[in-house]
């Protein structure tokens, strides 16, 4: 029989299969002919894997098409594009799940008409810490303007609606 990578390693072996001592089988049964094998190889790949282990803290974050946090993702990486690529892979895998976190609840805030600036500038500070050496003026700077941005969109959609 040819080897084949996808089958499970107690077919590949040949071994015999275990087999309860009953009396509706028979011991000369107990080892499977190799047409057989083949055909509960193809039972086995058409099953899928397990589903892979997710760790307790592991967030996953839906994708969400709204507009209003699509604008507030932009405002919060505008200028970073530069610094997001000289990024190690696993400080950009969490500047950018931490960004979308943030602005997931920015947009919150913006939507429930109750946006404290504080803690928008505290949100987005923090973020900015992931990327090592970050100048502190740099990373004040713009955090303010970042805060800023996102007050003027909270003002426009409150002043549109009422």
């Amino acid at each position: 029989m040819p080897h084949d990578s996808n089958m499970p390693s107690e077919i590949k072996t040949g071994a015999l299969l275990e087999q309860p001592n009953t009396p509706e089988l028979a011991p000369e049964h107990a080892e499977i002919p190799a047409a057989s094998q083949q055909e509960s190889v193809s039972e086995f790949s058409n099953i899928a894997p397990p589903p892979r282990a997710v760790s307790a803290p592991e967030i996953i974050v839906a994708k969400i098409a709204d507009p209003m946090q699509k604008e507030v993702e932009g405002v919060l990486t505008e200028n970073l594009g530069d610094i997001f690529k000289q990024l190690p892979s696993d400080r950009k895998n969490l500047f950018k799940q931490k960004g979308e976190v943030i602005a997931a609840q920015i947009t919150g805030m913006i939507k429930a008409g109750m946006i404290q600036m504080k803690k928008i500038l505290k949100l987005i500070r923090e973020w900015l810490l992931i990327i090592p050496g970050v100048n502190k003026f740099f990373l004040e700077q713009e955090a303010k303007i970042k805060a800023e941005k996102i007050q003027q969109i909270y003002e426009r959609e409150h002043t549109a609606t009422t």
